[in-house]
């Protein structure tokens, strides 16, 4: 079914709402984290 597979509804877990099958993430957290840039820290990573 088009990697649909991987979401899952279950309504005693997460109150029903869409997450990855196996784990409690929910899509929404995933797609929010997509749609929205990091900034960039003005630190830089000592080498």
């Amino acid at each position: 079914m088009l990697g649909l597979d991987l979401i899952t509804f279950v309504p005693k877990i997460m109150a029903g709402q869409a997450c990855i099958r196996g784990m409690r993430i929910p899509v929404s957290l995933v797609l929010n984290l997509v749609a929205k840039p990091q900034k960039q820290s003005s630190q830089t990573v000592p080498t």
